[in-house]
């Protein structure tokens, strides 16, 4: 059995999901904030997701905030482009 959480995502991060599939995104970092997804930041590919990894993921991680980082690889299956997701949550974040 699943429950929800109760937490929704933003119209703003819906419409930018959207946005995401043609491959002009490197990297998004979505947040919660009174109880809603929200979109916090995006990058466009400036190399390789390699050359792009270090300086773009590091760019958006905070100390003690949690979040999702999601990652857009160069390869593509049959669904389109692949994505990494990455959850950080450090033990000491609110």
């Amino acid at each position: 059995m699943s429950h929800q959480t109760g937490i929704n995502s933003s119209e703003e991060l819906r419409t930018f999901l959207g946005k995401c599939k043609d491959g002009r995104i490197r990297v998004f970092k979505v947040g919660i904030e009174e109880e809603q997804m929200t979109l916090q930041g995006f990058k466009e590919p400036r190399g390789s997701w390699e050359e792009d990894y270090e300086s773009f993921v590091c760019q958006f991680i905070e100390e003690k905030q949690p979040c999702y980082l999601f990652y857009r690889l160069d390869s593509q299956s049959d669904t389109g482009c692949d994505w990494v997701l990455i959850s950080w949550s450090p033990d000491n974040s609110p």
